[in-house]
């Protein structure tokens, strides 16, 4: 019994400390003079998140979310389901970010800026509130900037949604319930995982092959990209389970080398090997495996390179 006891005061305590840090935290990192960001309103989603810590009940209380609403019509912007492909315009898709801020640097107002995914998972040695910290100025930059930002979700994101039971390198079991309610906090804010710009490019975090597209998505016989992007996340609202690893590896698989993985785990060279527009004028544009500088390979380009280089990859269309 009173080893009963002794474990519960200190559970208790190491979630009391981790509130406080980081409530002191977000009174920190609000008076950066680098951030693009700074006011009230995110100070009290710090805190707010910071009680998770304490309550593992508040995540609860997001689980159940309504449908993203769609923005409304503007005269310069097409939809189709919720991927809204703009007229004329300048796209800048930044690679994944796994906690850098390098996207400050990269972000560009007169653009459409793609984030391709993987905010979460770092390479570096990146505390967790500055992690939490950089991710909440993405989803303020979004906030501020609704028409002119889009998020998508790669395989270091997915693996912390509700019902999700997979894990990638570097997951973060410590600070999971967190990330969790950070990401079902903000749902309404993502694109999902596919976006088109124009019929000419398809943007994703992995990319998307012949193998995975008739598997689960084989009454789609339109394959121009806003077709595609716009089935893509309507499978991704109604079922994640086509975008997990484990429902698509074959054989001795380890890393998504298999051509039947999803938009979020496909590697490059069977990507190439296996593209869905292999032969035609579209490329895809992706992220997720790490490259020196930004190359473009047999119709796709590849855009995670924050790693070695602060670049982003811009387009126009039409």
């Amino acid at each position: 019994m009173i080893h009963a006891f002794f474990v519960t005061g200190v559970i208790i305590m190491t979630k009391v400390v981790h509130y406080l840090k980081a409530l002191v935290m977000s009174n920190h990192q609000l008076h950066r003079k680098d951030s693009p960001i700074n006011s009230n309103k995110l100070r009290g989603q710090l805190e707010e998140s910071a009680w998770v810590y304490l309550s593992p009940i508040m995540f609860y209380r997001h689980k159940k979310h309504r449908e993203r609403a769609s923005h409304e019509s503007r005269n310069c912007y097409l939809c189709a389901s919720k991927n809204c492909i703009h007229i004329m315009s300048k796209y800048n898709i930044i690679g994944d970010i796994h906690g850098r801020d390098s996207w400050r640097r990269l972000v560009d107002e007169n653009c459409i800026n793609v984030f391709v995914g993987d905010y979460f998972d770092p390479y570096e040695d990146i505390h967790f509130m500055d992690l939490q910290y950089n991710f909440m100025e993405i989803i303020e930059f979004k906030k501020k900037h609704p028409d002119n930002v889009v998020l998508l979700y790669g395989n270091h994101d997915f693996e912390y949604l509700p019902g999700v039971f997979e894990k990638s390198n570097r997951y973060d079991g410590l600070n999971a319930q967190t990330i969790s309610w950070l990401l079902m906090k903000t749902i309404d804010l993502f694109e999902g995982v596919a976006y088109a710009i124009g019929e000419d490019y398809l943007v994703t975090h992995a990319g998307v092959t012949s193998d995975w597209k008739n598997t689960y998505l084989p009454h789609v016989a339109d394959i121009k990209p806003s077709s595609v992007a716009a089935a893509i996340n309507d499978l991704w609202r109604k079922d994640k389970t086509p975008f997990s690893f484990g429902a698509n590896c074959y054989g001795n698989d380890f890393c998504g080398e298999d051509p039947h993985h999803s938009p979020i785990w496909v590697r490059p060279e069977s990507l190439c090997l296996h593209n869905l527009y292999k032969g035609t004028s579209v490329k895809q544009i992706v992220g997720h495996t790490k490259v020196k500088e930004i190359a473009e390979v047999a119709g796709v380009v590849l855009v995670d390179c924050l790693d070695t280089v602060e670049r982003s990859y811009k387009v126009e269309w039409p």
